[in-house]
């Protein structure tokens, strides 16, 4: 059980709220005053909120738009290597800048002689290049394209126009060889088409196959065993190296690391660091701008309000005077003008951001086109909160010095001009 307030705590509790009921009435009564103060806030914080909700949307977007390109974040080997193995691929795949790793066949197994099947085919030979593919694979993942099973394949926009196919139809695959007795053979694979991507997602003709079918295509090229095709021959080795790799890094700060991480290996690697770089740049740029700008409205604001409060404080001399003459508390009259201030910045602030939301709505429908039905200015909640909470306590600050000229307020001067 609460034991009750004593008599003294609860008078002071009494006046507290008495000085504050008063504050807001006093604040409300001079309402030319008031609004002065309000609009002289509203007039620093709304070119400041759409600032910072240009940069949310600007920057946001064009971050966006660099994510939905996944070559931003692939780190693609310069050459083939000496020889990667599975161990060494699948420690790099485990570091926690690493979204997506998986080894690649030699480039003279990748390219593969394709053709339509089915009815719906032509039936002419292309030359395709293949890439591994595996699940989670970023590249097919934006494009809404799952890996199929190990008869499947994942064309892009040119290899399928070359193959006039679709999702759905059939392919075939022709593979040779050479025998050891000097002859030829060969063998043909037939893959259904899982999916095709639009041509943003890959420029050139390629065909995306699982890992397992593409090293038994290499191993049936060089002659070994491939007991999937019905192909005899020398067991492949145990111990598999691999010529390249593809990989993505985790996110756009982890492509400088890995770059850093593969150039003390000794391998060389191509990046989009340097486009990276640029976005980065301007991103530290337009927030040094916003902080720079913040900070001078900031000094601003302060200044105006310690001036106007002091000023006030001064008018009302008399009439704190007369409130210590009531019987109110020192700390009572000390949060009169903290009140005021606090409900100027309250006032201030949701007005500011009603007009700037309304502005902001209006910049997104006046650059629908220029930006493809973009929000140009975003301004999440967190962030107006974070606005909020800095006006509050920079009129808290503000307001401490005209705090402290009312807490010396003397009655005796309240006598003296009776």
């Amino acid at each position: 059980m609460t034991p009750p307030a004593s008599p003294r705590r609860a008078g002071f509790l009494r006046a507290l709220r008495t000085a504050c009921r008063l504050a807001l009435r006093d604040w409300l009564h001079e309402g030319h005053l008031t609004l002065c103060a309000v609009i002289s806030l509203v007039s620093a914080l709304v070119p400041l909120l759409l600032l910072l909700g240009l940069r949310n949307g600007v920057v946001g977007t064009l971050e966006e738009r660099l994510l939905e390109n996944p070559a931003l974040l692939s780190v693609t080997p310069s050459g083939s290597g000496p020889g990667y193995t599975r161990s060494w691929l699948a420690a790099l795949a485990g570091r926690p800048d690493v979204a997506f790793v998986i080894p690649k066949t030699r480039d003279i197994s990748a390219t593969v002689q394709m053709e339509a099947g089915g009815t719906s085919g032509s039936a002419r030979f292309s030359p395709v290049d293949t890439e591994p593919t595996g699940p989670g694979d970023p590249l097919l993942e934006r494009f809404h394209a799952v890996p199929g099973g190990r008869d499947k394949v994942t064309l892009s926009s040119l290899a399928a126009e070359r193959l006039d196919v679709r999702p759905g139809d059939r392919v075939r695959v022709r593979l040779g060889r050479a025998t050891p007795s000097g002859g030829l053979e060969a063998r043909t694979l037939e893959l259904g088409v899982e999916a095709v991507l639009p041509p943003e997602a890959e420029a050139r003709a390629l065909a995306f196959i699982l890992l397992p079918l593409l090293e038994d295509m290499e191993n049936y090229r060089d002659g070994f065993a491939v007991p999937a095709f019905d192909a005899p021959g020398e067991k492949a080795p145990a111990e598999r190296r691999f010529a390249r790799f593809r990989l993505y890094a985790r996110d756009m700060d982890s492509v400088a690391r890995l770059r850093e991480h593969f150039l003390t290996l000794g391998v060389e690697v191509r990046t989009s660091a340097r486009d990276i770089r640029t976005f980065q740049q301007i991103r530290a740029a337009l927030t040094a701008l916003f902080v720079l700008i913040a900070a001078t409205v900031g000094a601003g604001f302060a200044a105006s309000t310690a001036s106007a409060m002091l000023a006030a404080v001064r008018r009302k001399d008399r009439d704190l005077g007369m409130l210590r003459l009531l019987g109110f508390p020192g700390s009572a009259i000390l949060i009169f003008p903290l009140v005021q201030t606090q409900a100027t910045a309250l006032g201030g602030t949701l007005l500011a951001g009603a007009l700037a939301l309304g502005i902001g709505t209006g910049l997104d429908v006046l650059f629908a086109a220029a930006f493809d039905g973009a929000t140009v200015a975003r301004l999440p909640l967190s962030h107006f909160l974070l606005v909020g909470a800095g006006v509050s306590l920079l009129s808290l600050l503000a307001s401490l010095p005209a705090a402290v000229r009312a807490l010396r307020v003397e009655p005796s001067e309240v006598l003296r001009t009776v």
